[in-house]
This record gives C-alpha cells, structure tokens and sequence, in this order.
C-alpha cells in the first residue's frame, strides 16, 4: 500500500512538472554589464534564457548543457543592456517557450563593478503596430508586418508568473486576436515571423474592463482583478541625479519663475493705470485758447458803447477844463443838484479779421475811471442878493466859454451881483 501511494505521488510530481514547467530566480538587481544570475529546479534541457526589452528588440541566450545538473540548474551572464530600461527575464526548455515563466518588471541600474560592455540593444528585422486600447474579451488587431515572413509567432508577456502565452496567427497581412484576459492584466508582445527575425516588443500594456467575459474561462471572478504595478516589481534606480534637480537647476527654476512673476505684476499695473487713466476726467486748460486783445480807444472809437453821462466829454475823451468862475443858470443849477453815483460804463467791442476769428474773440470792457477824471467837481457861484450889484471887472467871465475851443458846451447863467 505504502509502495502505491509512493508512485502516486511521483506520478503527480510528473505531470505537474510538465503541467506548470519549472521556475526560476534571479540574484539580486540587474545591473548595466554586471553579472546577472539565474537559478531553477526543474525542466528539459535545452534552456534558454530571454531579456524581453520593453520598446526593442528581445535578446535570446542559449544555457550550455552543463549548467543543469540533478534537475537543478544555474547560469550567469553578463547583462548588455544600459541602465534605465526596463526589461523582463523569461525562460524556456524543450517543452516550449516561456515554459518557466516571466519575471516582474525590473528596470536595469548602474554598473556597481565598474565594468563596461557593448550596450547597444539589437535592432529589429521588422516592424507591427497595435491597437492602443486593450480592452477585456474584445478584438485586438496586429497589422502592419509587411516585411515579415509569415507566418508569425506572437508571444504575449505576463509578469510575475506563469501565465504568459504564445498566438499562431495564419498566414494573412493581418490578425485580430479576442483579448481573453482579465481587466488589469499587464502584457507586453513580441513578435517573430517563420525564420526567426525579430519584430520588437511593444510597450507594456494593462487591459482595460468592458461588459464582456465570455472569453474567460469558467468561474473567473470578474470582481476582482489582478493588477501588475511597476512600482512593486524589484526596481533599482539608476542614480538619484536623474530624478533629482541639482542645486542649480533649482536656483535657474527659482530665478525665472521670479522673473515671469515681476513681468507679470508689471503687466498688470500698466494695465491699472490705463483705465485709472481712462476713467480720470480730463484737465481743460482756460487760458489755452485765450488772447488778450489790446485796447485802442482811438481805433475803436466807430464801435464803442458809450454810457452818456452828464457833462459831454472833450475831444480826448475827458472833461474840459472849467473857467475860473462858472456862472450858472438857475435852472442849470436845479439839473445838477443830483450826484452822478458811478462812472460812466464804456462798452468796446475789439475789432477783428474774420466772421469766425470774431465770433471767438468778442469781448466786453468795462472801465471804470476815477471820478475826478470824470466829473470834475463843480464850483456854484455864491449868490447874491438882487440889490446888490456885481462887482466891476467880473463882468468879462460871465460870458460862455468859446464853443470852438472845446466840444463842451456850458449854458451861460444870468449876471448876479456878487454879495459883499
């Protein structure tokens, strides 16, 4: 009985070892042409180790024989691939292709040995393109592999595990493939045509979710989903200057983000001041169009406006000059009790060249002169009682001043005697 459970068991090792492959470990990070070393337990040699580089061509190594000894093997190489990019490590065995699974995403650092090799990544025979969304249980095309030799070998990279898969697409210029993967789901294609020529791999993509599942096998929980992050794959980061700013990086940035700020704030008052500018009323200078116009008595004599006043005024404009002793009437005398209270008001209006010019210009003056100049005081004759008679030699001024020796004219005044 012993001896039936013990075959049993082998039995089922067996068909597991061939069911799941084998599986593999590296050591450590990779690193720019330092060793990289992988170890597995299980397998049917020959093996082979893949560098899946995302965006170039894939690099394929054979393991020699001897590497593999009591179902155990061991290979080191060294890794010709430049820091910074990110690559997975697949391997296979007689069985087939990526029969021992794909490794997470690992981004290559820098040489930690110092050593130095030729990192020039392979180029490509030829090219295909792809759709850029990836949906769940939906058709997803490959075209454009014109200079390949069909038929095509379309391996599709899973990382972490073993569920990467292998597409034999017919001999047509196009395949479109029903996406059975779960939502979530990382993959990465690489693509070989019939002699083995290489057409890159592509970048790696997450599949997206849609309303369809009738392409995943029965009883897959939809609900959930198995997410593959970049971030919690064994990363090493190359050097901490590339994704740090140096010091005067940081400055620069500072001083130009300063300087946009003073244009800006600079902007923004020119701005202000425009419409305090425009909303301020503007200044009207009074004397801008003013002129003075000179005063010619004797030019404009035509066009004055004189107020009469009441004593006619001489040839110059002023009184006359009185006689030593005036003799008025008594009618005269009772005319002029009253006081004039005001200078006479002359109104002159100045000439000018034009219709226009004189419609601006015209202006009245008022002058005001000094009362003596205007009425001179008046000096009455004293009077005399009727029986007494005027003194003789007095006589000779009792006539009128001589009209032609003044434009102002007196009324002549009656002879009274002059009182004693």
């Amino acid at each position: 009985m012993a001896h039936l459970l013990s075959c049993l068991w082998l039995y089922v090792a067996i068909f597991l070892d061939v069911a799941l492959g084998f599986s593999f470990t590296t050591s450590g990070s990779p690193f720019q042409c330092d060793d990289l070393s992988v170890s597995w337990t299980g397998g049917t040699p020959p093996f082979s180790l893949i560098i899946v580089a995302i965006h170039a061509a894939n690099i394929n190594i054979s393991i020699p024989s001897d590497s593999f000894s009591d179902n155990k093997g061991t290979f080191t190489t060294q890794l010709p691939v430049p820091r910074g990019t990110q690559i997975m490590l697949s391997m296979s065995d007689a069985t087939g292709p990526l029969s021992g699974g794909t490794s997470n995403v690992l981004t290559v650092g820098d040489t930690q040995t110092g050593k130095s090799c030729n990192t020039t990544l392979p180029g490509n025979d030829f090219f295909f393109s792809t759709d850029e969304t990836l949906e769940q249980c939906k058709p997803y095309p490959f075209t454009l592999f014109d200079g390949a030799v069909l038929p095509l070998t379309i391996y599709g990279y899973i990382p972490g595990g073993h569920d990467s898969f292998v597409l034999n697409p017919p001999s047509a210029p196009s395949f479109t493939w029903i996406a059975n993967l779960k939502a979530q789901t990382q993959v990465a294609f690489t693509v070989t045509d019939s002699q083995g020529r290489r057409g890159g791999t592509d970048t790696l993509r997450t599949v997206f979710p849609s309303n369809d599942s009738s392409c995943l096998p029965t009883g897959t929980d939809t609900s959930s989903s198995q997410s593959f992050s970049t971030s919690s794959t064994a990363t090493v980061t190359p050097d901490d200057s590339q994704h740090t700013l140096s010091t005067g990086a940081i400055a620069g940035v500072a001083a130009g983000g300063a300087v946009v700020g003073v244009i800006v704030l600079g902007v923004i008052w020119c701005l202000c001041r425009r419409r305090n500018a425009k909303k301020r009323p503007r200044s009207i200078d009074l004397t801008e169009h003013y002129r003075v116009e000179p005063f010619h008595p004797e030019a404009n004599r035509s066009s004055q406006q004189m107020v009469s006043s009441p004593f006619t005024l001489g040839a110059e404009g002023y009184p006359p000059m009185r006689p030593p002793h005036s003799l008025t009437s008594q009618s005269d005398r009772d005319s002029r009790s009253s006081f004039p209270e005001s200078a006479p008001l002359t109104s002159f209006t100045s000439g000018s060249k034009g219709s226009s010019n004189q419609a601006r210009s015209q202006s009245t003056y008022i002058v005001h002169r000094d009362i003596e100049d205007t009425m001179p005081p008046i000096e009455l004759p004293p009077e005399y009682s009727e029986r007494r008679a005027p003194i003789q030699g007095l006589s000779e001024y009792s006539s009128p001043i001589d009209s032609t020796s003044s434009n102002t004219s007196f009324p002549s005044s009656s002879t009274r005697p002059i009182k004693n």
